[in-house]
Order: structure tokens, then C-alpha cells, then sequence
């Protein structure tokens, strides 16, 4: 048996499948945490991608999956200042839900409105959720995410859906797009307005971190902390749009592109005011969650009624009729 085994080896050293099998193995480990997973499951994913490449039938195969970008790395203009190595996106995916291993990789995504190409970072499992996530949207043809579900984009949805191999191009696209303005771009927006309500509540009450040293030298400090606590919603949109137009920034993750109107911006605030309140309620002794609820609060008290109810704001008694 053993010389049987040796001829086997010796065949197999010679096999032009195996050859590829023993380069791809060697090749994506030198992107891949070896340590954390097994040499077995590279080579195995990469057999069994091999052979199943040729059956296309998975739109993953057709997708370049980017592994050794660090995530400061943002457009594909910048790509030049790193290695990196593409391989397919369903190899990396495979390897990673066999080693369950949170993989970091990237993919590239072109926006159809932005003049700009973007590299866009995910893990494996917030890959997975929301492959999970678009994959539901698709039976009622992602009419919750578009404004008008027309005849057009309807039959965009029926591809994916029936040949998504064939049009592994559309599928991708349209995924990353529904990932990048209801994920990525939500997730900035929400950052800003967290930062803005913190920055604001601070100096409501004279914490300012030496921005305005020079106020509290001359005494009109006091000024500018009553001035925050008898702010709306408005006269924080404008204090952070001139203070945009001043910095003359146009990036597309900036102030002014993230929120082009004032509607924009209220709708997000009450958002996330909505969101201090359930983390508040979960956690009551939590006191940063208590101070910038109340402050927030004021911030929506002394805003007009009819652009609350614009912003979708509902009152606890609202709120308990509308349940």
C-alpha cells in the first residue's frame, strides 16, 4: 500500500489541477491570518474552488475580493500605497465561514452618482448580515430601500434574482450600492450628529476644552453656555454648516454633503435622540446617556412644533397612541 500511496504522490506532483491548487493555497496565505487559520482549510477551500468554478454557479467567483488593504485606505486612487492581492470574493468567504474566522477583506464599488471609485471594508460577518439582509429585500424587489419601484428597476431586481451568475455584475453593484447609502453612509451620519450633540452639550455647561479660552478670559463665556441651552435644531444646523463653508470642505463625507438640507439634518437627530432613549432605558444609571437625553431634550423643546413633526418627532404620549 505504501508504494501505492508513493506513486499517487508522485502523479499528483504532476497534475496541472494540483499545481493550481498548491499555488492558490500558497498565494492567499500570504493574506490570510495563518495563525488563527488552519493551513487544511485554505487548501480544501481552494480545492473545492477549483473544481467549482467550472459548474458557474456562484456569483461570488466573478467578484474581485481585495485582501491586504488597511481600512484607512478609502478610494482607489490610493491603492498604489499598499500591497494588496485580489482573489475571488466566494474563496475568501468559504475560508472564512469554514474557519470561522472574522476575515477582513474589501471590495470595490463604483457609485453611478459619484464621481469617485471607493474601496468599501468589510468582515465576515457584517458581510454575511447584510448579504442575509439583501437577499430578503429581494423578494419584494428592494421596494423599501428606492423611492419609486418602477418597471425598470423591477426588471434590474428579476436578474439577480434568476441568473445571478450571469449578472454577477448588476448583482454586485447593487448590493454594495444598497450597503453604501443605507449602512455606510447612515453610520457617518450618525457619528456626526453623536459628535455634534456631545460637543454641544459640553458647552452647555462650560466644558469647551480651551476651543474658546479666550471667551472666558474676557467674561462673555456665560454667554455663549446660556446661548447652547436655549438652541433648536436649526441653530445647530446652521452653527455646523457655516462652520463647514468656513473649512470649505467638499469631500463626500462632509457636513454639507451628508446633510444638504435642514430637513436632512432634524430627521437625524430625532433618530438618534430615539436611540438615547432606548439605550437610556436599558441602562438608567448610566449618567452620560441621563445628561445628553436631557439636553437633547431641551434642544427638541425649544424647536418650532411643525418642523418636529417634519422630522418625524413623536412625543411619549404620540408614541404610546401610535402602539
Amino acid at each position: 500500500m505504501k508504494n501505492v500511496f508513493d506513486i499517487d504522490d508522485k502523479l499528483l506532483a504532476k497534475n496541472p489541477v494540483n499545481i493550481a491548487w498548491v499555488n492558490l493555497s500558497e498565494e492567499i496565505s500570504k493574506f490570510l491570518p495563518v495563525n488563527s487559520i488552519s493551513i487544511n482549510v485554505i487548501e480544501y477551500s481552494c480545492k473545492v474552488h477549483l473544481y467549482e468554478k467550472k459548474i458557474e454557479w456562484d456569483w461570488m467567483d466573478k467578484v474581485d475580493c481585495y485582501l491586504g488593504i488597511p481600512e484607512y485606505i478609502e478610494t482607489e486612487n490610493d491603492l498604489y500605497k499598499v500591497k494588496y492581492k485580489i482573489f475571488p470574493l466566494s474563496l475568501v468567504y468559504q475560508i472564512a465561514q469554514l474557519s470561522t474566522n472574522n476575515l477582513h477583506f474589501s471590495l470595490r464599488f463604483e457609485p453611478n452618482i459619484e464621481n469617485e471609485v471607493y474601496i468599501l471594508h468589510f468582515d465576515y460577518e457584517t458581510f454575511t448580515e447584510h448579504l442575509s439582509s439583501f437577499e430578503r429585500g429581494l423578494e419584494n424587489n428592494l421596494e423599501y430601500w428606492v423611492p419609486k419601484s418602477t418597471l425598470k428597476w423591477k426588471a434590474r431586481v428579476k436578474k439577480i434574482k434568476d441568473n445571478p451568475y450571469k449578472y454577477s455584475d448588476f448583482r454586485e453593484n447593487t448590493q454594495l450600492s444598497h450597503y453604501y447609502y443605507t449602512r455606510h453612509k447612515k453610520n457617518i451620519r450618525e457619528n456626526i450628529i453623536r459628535a455634534i450633540i456631545k460637543e454641544n452639550f459640553d458647552y452647555s455647561i462650560g466644558q469647551d476644552y480651551g476651543t474658546l479660552e479666550h471667551l472666558k478670559k474676557r467674561g462673555d463665556f456665560e454667554d455663549i453656555t446660556e446661548a447652547f441651552n436655549y438652541s433648536d435644531i436649526p441653530t445647530l444646523y446652521d452653527i455646523e454648516n457655516d462652520a463647514e463653508d468656513d473649512k470649505k470642505e467638499n469631500n463626500i463625507i462632509s457636513f454639507n454633503n451628508l446633510f444638504p438640507t435642514l430637513n436632512s439634518f432634524g430627521v437625524e437627530v430625532i433618530h438618534y435622540h430615539l436611540i438615547l432613549e432606548i439605550q437610556f432605558e436599558h441602562d438608567t444609571t448610566n449618567y452620560i446617556f441621563e445628561q445628553e437625553l436631557d439636553f437633547l431634550n431641551k434642544i427638541i423643546s425649544n424647536t418650532n412644533n411643525r418642523l418636529l413633526k417634519k422630522f418625524g418627532y413623536l412625543s411619549r404620549e404620540e408614541q404610546v397612541l401610535k402602539e
